[in-house]
């Protein structure tokens, strides 16, 4: 069995060279986080929208010329990531795989929940407030001593946060990094990597503003992260979306699959005689059990499977005795010392030399960490991996996506049960009611009589609106209904008509339920704490936005990081 522990003399060790980065004479971290949202100014969010030129390509360029990331970009393995929905999920499912495989697994999502740290990831734990700090100031004094008349302008908050993502994965020495696409694809920030794999989750109608009216527009958008000889892989779609990504594949000469359902797969990992050490985790009927709920999840997983595995053989070697997803081209030996150390070792002009030489002394330590990694994978057969790629299907975590969280209301011993989903498109609200529903509909009636259901909801102008809601609209089992802005503090007026407009929509459809309107996310939890004063038990279901269900466990402190 592949050994993936490192050991602790070893850790300790990365740990103090990497802490030799971070510098005292930097702001605070609170300081760093008022400074980095500034970069949501309003010119900032209108260059956002220029997502129909090569403007943005440009200017990416230059930053990255800037900060001396192009052999960055061009020697981290990487897994490339966009969808509508499923993304985040596919990639935590990813990197949670590729850890279980001994990988030093980089990890960029969006959007986060509680803390802007949760963007960047190594092995699925959060950038430390230290690092975060010490990353930003350098890359922003950096960026401000190469202002050109043409780029004056500070980059906006998620292309900054792009390139300290990959700054830090560089500084980290990761084996792989895995790259969530952050609006569309063709010209988001993150579309300067050069991918081993990328995938393409559902699609569906979401962001319309920024990438079209249709789903074959929004299709475009997501197939421009399709690169020449690159296999890409995707979900089943509808036909006007599937027609657009065969075409673009074509166009670039990128290969397109759609994966077998994972139920399938587990078929045949159960049946075949080389899976001994699956064969008894199977034992007594044992299935597997994704720690992610909701069936959508099986769509999510299996392309995070077909794309590590993809990804291991084409990277490592590994030969896929199971799927038959595997390219027939591998490599053919394992690179030796001296050309991980080569492929390990450059450097960044603007890295003082002391840092320089502090990479220089990690790179050391990864490269003999690398070296053994190849020599563990390489022609080793899938199916021996299996146990550690299941491992990673049941153990990936995935916050405000089909969550469950048990509160003790702290007035009286009544139980809260949060049901938390940030869905907001038409499909993942119908799988989020799927979900909220089926534990529902299991509890003893009893339970269900003294209950009361309480539904909290927000979504931005740009979606469609009437589509959410309508689904909501016909449980006809919540007493309570708020509409809520995403905002912790008092929202601004349009904010708030914009909630109101929500509420009409609400009653048009004939919704059920007391409805309230909050000005702020505070407010709301005010009212939740007046609904929940009764001795009896509550479920509140909290959707349409990642940023109010982010909100919500924040104020609650429902997720701690």
């Amino acid at each position: 069995m592949l050994n993936t522990n490192v050991p602790s003399n070893l850790v300790l060790k990365q740990k103090l060279l990497r802490a030799n980065f971070s510098q005292s004479k930097y702001p605070s971290y609170q300081e760093t986080i008022k400074a980095l949202f500034r970069h949501q100014s309003v010119k900032a969010k209108l260059t956002e929208l220029e997502l129909n030129t090569h403007n943005t390509k440009e200017e990416l360029a230059h930053f990255t010329k800037t900060l001396d990331l192009q052999q960055v970009l061009a020697r981290i393995p990487t897994l490339h990531v966009a969808g509508t929905k499923g993304k985040g999920s596919t990639c935590s499912f990813i990197s949670r795989i590729l850890q279980s495989c001994g990988l030093k697994t980089g990890l960029s999502t969006s959007p986060h929940l509680v803390s802007v740290r949760e963007r960047i990831q190594i092995n699925n734990e959060p950038i430390n407030e230290q690092d975060f700090t010490s990353l930003y100031w350098r890359i922003r004094e950096r960026i401000e001593k190469n202002k050109t008349d043409r780029y004056k302008m500070l980059p906006s908050f998620f292309r900054f946060v792009t390139m300290m993502s990959f700054q830090h994965f560089w500084e980290s020495c990761v084996d792989a990094m895995v790259i969530e696409v952050g609006i569309g694809g063709r010209f988001d920030a993150t579309n300067i990597v050069s991918p081993d794999v990328c995938t393409i989750t559902s699609l569906g109608m979401d962001h319309l503003v920024k990438l079209g009216g249709s789903l074959e527009q929004i299709a475009w958008h997501k197939a421009g992260i399709m690169k020449p000889g690159v296999h890409c892989f995707t979900v089943p779609q509808k036909l006007e979306a599937m027609k657009v990504l065969k075409k673009v594949s074509k166009q670039v000469g990128a290969k397109l699959s759609v994966p077998r359902p994972i139920d399938q797969m587990v078929n045949i990992w159960e049946s075949s005689p080389r899976i001994q050490g699956v064969r008894q985790m199977y034992q007594n009927g044992k299935s597997l059990a994704l720690s992610l709920q909701g069936e959508h999840q099986k769509i999510n997983a299996t392309a995070a499977l077909h794309t590590v595995v993809e990804f291991l053989s084409r990277r490592y070697g590994v030969i896929d005795d199971l799927f038959g997803i595997a390219p027939n081209s591998r490599p053919n030996h394992i690179p030796c010392m001296e050309t991980i150390g080569k492929q390990n070792t450059y450097t960044q002009n603007w890295i003082s030399a002391k840092q320089q030489e502090q990479h220089h002394q990690q790179l050391v330590i990864r490269n003999k960490e690398k070296f053994q990694l190849h020599k563990s994978l390489y022609k080793l057969p899938i199916s021996t991996l299996m146990p550690q790629i299941i491992k990673g299907l049941e153990t990936t975590k995935w916050d405000g996506r089909c969550q469950l969280i048990k509160e003790s209301n702290p007035k009286n011993s009544a139980i809260i049960n949060w049901f938390l989903d940030g869905a907001h498109t038409t499909n993942s609200i119908n799988y989020a009611i799927k979900w909220f529903m089926g534990i529902i509909n299991d509890r003893p009636l009893e339970q269900k009589q003294n209950t009361t259901n309480i539904l909290i909801f927000n979504c931005i102008g740009d979606r469609e609106i009437e589509n959410l809601l309508e689904p909501l609209s016909k449980l006809n089992i919540f007493q309570n209904v708020i509409f809520s802005p995403n905002l912790i503090k008092k929202a601004w007026h349009l904010d708030k008509d914009l909630q109101q407009l929500i509420s009409q929509i609400w009653k048009q459809l004939n919704g059920k339920g007391k409805i309230s309107v909050t000005d702020s996310l505070q407010n709301t939890l005010q009212l939740v704490d007046q609904l929940t004063s009764k001795k009896e038990n509550v479920n509140i279901f909290v959707t349409g936005s990642l940023h109010l269900v982010g909100g919500i466990m924040k104020l609650r402190k429902l997720k701690k990081i």
